[in-house]
């Protein structure tokens, strides 16, 4: 579980107690025994973990380029780079905003998916109506060719009604289909309760996400205000 106290005191991105390196800046972690105090013990390479200092180009265990990546134009920087110094942006927040937007597309891509499920059931619903009718129109085939005595153009005018009927209903189901709540109600009781459970944990998961961002974007605000805060005091 995340420690929500708790922020990475180089960036101001969240940290969890399981957390070796910041995701956001590469910073090393170090926590207390009780795990409610964190401190930066140096910089980490990208690729391999291993500690790292400021003003180091190359990471002595894997020889890879010490260099943090913006994630909005692209550009290389040193590792402990915060803001771009090619378009600007705040690479931790960058980083941050970038990791949630992909939680929020795989909430909605997982919503999407139930909601398909259900609607292939509506799908087997049209198709079991169509056999109905099938059988009602046979039904009314046989009934007409006993009375009449004319099978085969009793069969043929049933053909007809039921090609008819068969097209009303699909037009019918294709219209509601493509409505956002009409397809509903073909739904049975017992499917439309499991539907209501399952999209509202979606929608508690996805408002717990708006929740922690908001939280991670106030702390890394917060920690360059203060970074800046610091840099003027030095200044002056």
């Amino acid at each position: 579980m995340p420690i929500v106290s708790l922020n990475c005191p180089n960036c101001g991105g969240d940290v969890h107690k399981e957390d070796k390196t910041c995701k956001y800046c590469h910073a090393s972690l170090h926590f207390s025994p009780d795990h409610k105090q964190v401190s930066q013990t140096s910089l980490s390479c990208p690729s391999c973990g291993a500690p790292a200092e400021k003003g180091d180009r190359f990471c002595s265990q894997c020889d890879n380029a010490l260099v943090v990546r913006c994630p909005s134009c692209r550009f290389d920087m040193p590792l402990e780079t915060l803001f771009c110094t090619n378009c600007g942006v705040n690479i931790p927040m960058e980083k941050m905003k970038a990791r949630y937007l992909a939680e929020f597309i795989k909430l909605h891509n997982e919503k999407e998916n139930i909601l398909s499920e259900f609607k292939e059931t509506v799908k087997c619903k049209e198709i079991y109506f169509s056999l109905k009718w099938l059988s009602y129109a046979i039904v009314f085939a046989l009934i007409a060719g006993a009375l009449s005595g004319h099978w085969v153009g009793s069969m043929i005018i049933s053909l007809i009604l039921f090609i008819i009927i068969a097209k009303i209903v699909d037009y019918k189901y294709a219209a509601d289909m493509e409505t956002n709540d009409q397809w509903l109600h073909y739904l049975s009781d017992s499917q439309k309760s499991e539907l209501i459970k399952k999209t509202r944990e979606i929608e508690d998961k996805s408002s717990k996400l708006h929740a922690q961002r908001d939280a991670e974007m106030k702390a890394i605000a917060q920690r360059l205000d203060s970074t800046d805060a610091a840099a003027q005091s030095q200044r002056d």
